[in-house]
């Protein structure tokens, strides 16, 4: 199989003259995109890295309210004068150069508001809809997907909970055994994720998981986590390298299943894993095309110990907490980042080669070289301010 030409693609995007932002709390997720797409820009509310991180715009602090969640931090930025005058003036300039009187916007995380917040400001939100996003981002609706593409979850049971008695009877139908892992059907890094073993697991956290109209309860097994991202397009769905997942250490989070880092290096899994991995991820992104998803994805699988079968644990239709990591890591770098398949497929534009050349590729070098990175939560309860770091 002939080895993908990047350099057309690499040479379209160093010669983009149209704006693309980053809208979020801070620029993690997408760090470094400005190396390689032209006029591409970080708008956030943090400053990281010192200051020191390049095609960032940091808007002069002014009163608001207090934030909830990224999204009102998203509504905080694109309102903010300052903001709204730079967008006004790169896509005046935008436009005197190409014509083009849109500029694009991504989000890591967005809502109605946001999408019509864009409309008024000739931003394209290169993103699937809301709607379609949160449709896909429920656990339950993954399993789902999962099934229909052939990639199946750990034995599990969808059903309703209201009481342990109905845990059980369930776990039995279902021959899951006697001890459970319960998902809500949304939450993150654990939270959401219940270890039972026993009536006085399940009493702790029955309010979370009986107020749910389903729940996922799965066979609890020996696993380890691994993390992919993949995009989806109109050519098919091209795969990043697979990475290794910290899952549930207790000086790094309070959650027993919370996620608290990745790595990636060649030892870390055999070319067998890797190749059902990226199968199992091919085939998840065509199941989620047909369904409308445009674009970048990431898989969380599980892989069982003791027989070493490959589950699916989730998937996570946007950017995400490893997208620096793909994107950065040596494989991308010396090829291109996954993430411009993704502005690719939302310019209306195709690869000059398959994903079947990528993914070959990315299967045989991707975890070429070595790369981590580890997420701190506080594990106490009480509230401590940093001083020094």
């Amino acid at each position: 199989m002939k080895k993908p030409d990047f350099n057309p693609l690499i040479q379209h995007f160093k010669q983009n003259k149209v704006p693309y932002y980053f809208v979020s709390a801070t620029n993690f997720n997408l760090i470094n995109l400005h190396q390689w797409v032209n006029h591409w820009c970080n708008i956030n509310y943090i400053n990281c890295f010192d200051g020191l991180s390049k095609a960032t715009f940091i808007p002069d602090e002014i009163p608001h309210e207090v934030f909830n969640g990224v999204e009102d931090i998203n509504e905080y930025l694109l309102n903010h004068e300052q903001t709204l005058e730079k967008i006004r003036q790169e896509l005046k300039t935008a436009k005197k150069e190409t014509g083009e009187e849109k500029g694009h916007v991504i989000f890591l995380f967005f809502n109605h508001y946001l999408e019509e917040l864009c409309k008024s400001l000739n931003l394209q939100v290169d993103l699937p809809g809301n709607d379609l996003v949160k449709e896909i981002d429920n656990k339950i609706t993954t399993t789902e997907i999962g099934n229909e593409a052939k990639v199946y979850s750990v034995p599990n049971a969808l059903a309703k909970v209201d009481s342990y008695q109905t845990l059980t009877e369930l776990a039995e139908k279902h021959q899951l055994g006697n001890k459970w892992v319960i998902q809500t059907a949304f939450g993150d890094s654990g939270k959401t994720t219940f270890f039972i073993s026993s009536e006085a697991d399940y009493d702790k956290v029955a309010d979370k998981i009986e107020q749910e109209d389903k729940v996922k309860i799965m066979k609890q097994i020996n696993c380890v986590g691994t993390a992919i991202e993949a995009c989806a397009s109109k050519q098919g769905t091209f795969v990043g390298p697979l990475l290794g997942e910290l899952i549930g250490f207790e000086a790094l989070t309070p959650y027993k299943g919370g996620w608290c880092g990745n790595e990636l290096y060649q030892e870390n899994f055999s070319d067998a894993i890797r190749a059902v991995t990226h199968q199992q991820t091919e085939r998840l992104g065509d199941a989620l095309y047909k369904r409308g998803y445009r674009g970048y994805f990431e898989v969380d699988y599980l892989i069982d110990l003791d027989d070493g079968s490959i589950y699916l644990g989730e998937i996570n239709p946007r950017i995400t907490g490893i997208s620096a990591m793909t994107n950065m890591s040596p494989f991308c770098q010396k090829t291109m980042p996954l993430f411009l398949f993704h502005l690719l497929e939302y310019a209306n534009q195709e690869a000059p080669f398959s994903p079947a050349e990528y993914n070959a590729l990315s299967l045989k070098e991707g975890a070429q070289g070595t790369s981590s990175q580890m997420i701190m939560k506080a594990s106490h309860n009480d509230l401590r301010k940093v001083e020094k770091a």
